[in-house]
């Protein structure tokens, strides 16, 4: 990549050319990304300002270390991918304000996506406030959590399904041991005995049986499941635990703890601010979306655990189209419609029992409250302007910058002119021994059009085409010949041999602007090479032309990120860059975010460096 670090003074363009070049409304619109550009300065040194924009040390090394990218994962090669890596993060700065030039932020599909966006990140934040901030591990925590963590219990247990019949049988054992106990058969209950490792059982269980002396027996415990009895047979030391350094299982035990405090002020959180909302489902619609998704879901095997594809969402909008526009969700101000809940299903993922499909609509309800509750604890959220907050407001700017930049390489690689004399160049040069068709047409060449309007009358009227050909033709060796030509390949003559590779013999086309008139012809003979049909040929071209169009609309982006380079300007600081170390670990990062749910860390950047190798932007064309 010699060539890429050579280009660093290359694309030093100086910042001033914007405000020579831009006009006094784009400079209006950008102005609110210098102010936050300044501002991300303040927190974060800038490795490279392009334009309006600022790629500051944080983001550089996050979009490098926090997804796996093409390149950039040997260790011997860190310097070309941090190379790659910054050019192709100036490329996408410099489409994301070509976007905001063209209005593309104004695009209600760009607007729908960072809203959701801003939801989460803005919700995440709401946990970091009201949850992790207001969390702390005591000394006195840490030092039992510990202790506990190198003790293994063999326990006996009772399980029962009421409190009455658990209370009844806890004053019946007293000190006894559990072969002793006799329980009467009216009474449900199961024993059994079990092996209690500290941080895999639910709190409470955890917190009855470690505080038991052995041989006793606790008060009765509720957990998720019922109602317990426990008695400590015997304990043992924890393998797992006591062979640990005492650094990790410091770090262990308080991260398990932190985790567990969290949960439970983020339940304490979450039910005063949803008890100041109230949601309802209207039962008819959700029935009808549950009989569908248990008929869709119904035929994968037992247990199997699956994410809904974009292909069973759009079956099962056809199977919802009577009541797809029915309101299913009512909260708040927010009303979903069963097509909302579809949009939010592609990707949702559920353990699916085939004897046991009511199963379906029960998990498809209880994601919906999920949802639900997600949505309330956002628009709180939101309320308190904490999407506002320079962290929350660093990420949204990520991607933000992302999707402006790809939907306007989307709008440039749509408006790339293609060229059928370009392209079968591009097939000769590509494909330099294939073996094309060969045809052979009569054909009628005129310099003016009302030539030929009543070349074509006369034809119409019975005439040979020879005949007209010897009347009407401006082409002296045509007429000559009748109109007939000498056989020629169908990438030939450009665009005639390839109109004539879709015709059959016998058929007419035309009349055809050319450089010098008008053409119109009838194909006479069709020959394809020796050992190749119809459908091997149509299968060469497309593939050919696959390839055609993806380099021509890859030419028209370099050349058209380039030229931005040129009129808003890049400056690279270059010992900076250097200098700044990075994780070379491949990785794919998810943010967990708080109150559920999970988004990638950072945008996925798109290797883009040979607009570095434009020869001269300015003259070379674009759509």
């Amino acid at each position: 990549m010699t060539p890429i670090r050579a280009s660093y003074k290359a694309v030093r363009f100086r910042t001033l050319d914007i405000l020579l070049l831009g006009v006094f409304a784009a400079c209006c619109r950008l102005w609110p990304q210098i102010a936050q550009a300044q501002e991300a300065e303040l927190h974060d040194p800038c490795l490279a300002r392009v334009g309006t924009m600022c790629i500051s040390e944080d983001e550089f090394r996050q979009r490098y270390e926090l997804v796996p990218s093409e390149g950039h994962r040997r260790r011997n090669a860190v310097e070309e991918s941090k190379a790659v890596l910054l050019y192709s993060l100036v490329a996408e700065k410099l489409l994301a304000q070509e976007a905001l030039a063209g209005g593309l932020d104004e695009d209600s599909t760009y607007r729908n996506a960072m809203e959701t966006i801003r939801k989460v990140l803005a919700r995440d934040e709401l946990y970091r406030e009201e949850v992790r901030a207001k969390v702390s591990v005591s000394p006195k925590e840490l030092r039992r959590g510990i202790e506990n963590a190198r003790r293994l219990l063999l326990v006996r247990y009772m399980y029962f399904d009421n409190r009455d019949d658990a209370e009844f049988v806890a004053r019946l054992v007293g000190n006894r041991r559990p072969e002793t106990v006799q329980i009467d058969s009216s009474i449900h209950c199961l024993q059994d005995t079990v092996t209690v490792s500290w941080g895999e059982a639910e709190s409470s269980v955890e917190q009855a049986v470690f505080g038991l002396p052995v041989h006793r027996w606790s008060q009765v415990v509720e957990a998720s499941t019922g109602y317990y009895l426990f008695f400590l047979d015997r304990e043992t030391p924890n393998p797992f635990y006591t062979t640990m350094a005492s650094g990790v299982l410091r770090e262990r035990v308080e991260s398990k703890l932190r985790l567990r405090k969290e949960e439970a002020r983020m339940e304490a959180v979450a039910s005063v601010i949803l008890g100041r909302g109230t949601g309802r489902a209207v039962s008819a619609a959700l029935k009808r979306l549950g009989h569908a998704l248990t008929d869709l879901l119904s035929a994968v095997p037992s247990g199997e655990r699956m994410g809904l594809t974009d292909s069973m969402v759009a079956a099962l909008r056809d199977d919802c189209s009577g009541f797809r526009n029915d309101t299913l969700i009512v909260f708040q101000d927010t009303v979903w419609t069963v097509n909302d809940v579809l949009d939010r299903l592609s990707g949702t993922e559920f353990s699916v029992d085939r004897s046991h499909t009511i199963a379906i609509a029960l998990q498809l309800n209880r994601q919906l409250k999920a949802w639900v509750q997600q949505e309330i604890l956002a628009q709180e959220a939101l309320r308190r302007k904490l999407d506002e907050r320079y962290s929350v407001r660093r990420q949204l700017d990520m991607w933000s910058q992302n999707a402006l930049a790809g939907m306007m390489e989307r709008r440039i690689r749509e408006s790339a002119r293609l060229n059928e004399t370009e392209f079968w160049g591009f097939l000769a040069s590509t494909r330099p021994d294939v073996r094309l068709p060969i045809v052979r047409i009569r054909e009628l060449h005129t310099a003016a059009l009302d030539s030929m309007t009543r070349a074509l009358d006369a034809l119409r009227s019975g005439a040979s085409f020879e005949s007209v050909v010897r009347r009407w033709s401006t082409d002296s060796v045509t007429e000559r010949q009748g109109g007939l030509s000498s056989p020629f390949s169908v990438q030939e003559r450009a665009p005639i041999g390839a109109m004539a590779w879709e015709m059959e013999v016998g058929q007419q086309a035309g009349p055809v602007k050319l450089e010098n008139g008008y053409v119109f012809f009838e194909l006479i003979e069709k020959r394809l090479p020796g050992g190749l049909s119809r459908n091997d040929i149509d299968s060469m071209l497309a593939t050919v032309r696959g390839e055609y169009v993806r380099m021509k609309q890859k030419q028209t982006v370099d050349a058209f990120i380039a030229r931005a380079g040129k009129r808003y300007g890049v400056d690279i600081h270059e010992a900076e860059v250097r200098q700044l170390e990075v994780n070379p670990t491949p990785m794919m990062t998810f943010h967990i975010l708080g109150f559920g749910g999970r988004i990638m860390a950072v945008p996925i950047v798109r290797k883009q460096v040979d607009w570095l190798f434009v020869p001269d932007p300015e003259k070379t064309p674009l759509p």
